[in-house]
């Protein structure tokens, strides 16, 4: 789950800002290995056949059970 995680988030941050930091950053603080990144990403891509464009509803409903996930945490945590 960590590598999956960690691919994901290199990915967003490629498709997001055109300066992002290298997969050799990613790699060092993900503790993982570049070569393993590199293969992860291309995997990933493939698996998702490169589109990587989210549609603003599935945003959105994310978001929002995230923000509901928060919540229970935090009355949890009370």
């Amino acid at each position: 789950m960590h590598r999956l995680t960690l691919t994901a988030l290199l990915l967003a941050s490629k498709y997001r800002d055109d300066n992002h930091n290298s997969n050799r950053a990613f790699a060092v603080a993900g503790g993982i290995i570049l070569d393993d990144l590199n293969a992860a990403e291309i995997e990933f891509l493939f698996r998702i056949g490169f589109d990587l464009a989210v549609p603003e509803t599935t945003f959105s409903t994310y978001v929002t059970s995230m923000a509901e996930y928060r919540t229970r945490m935090l009355a949890g945590a009370e």
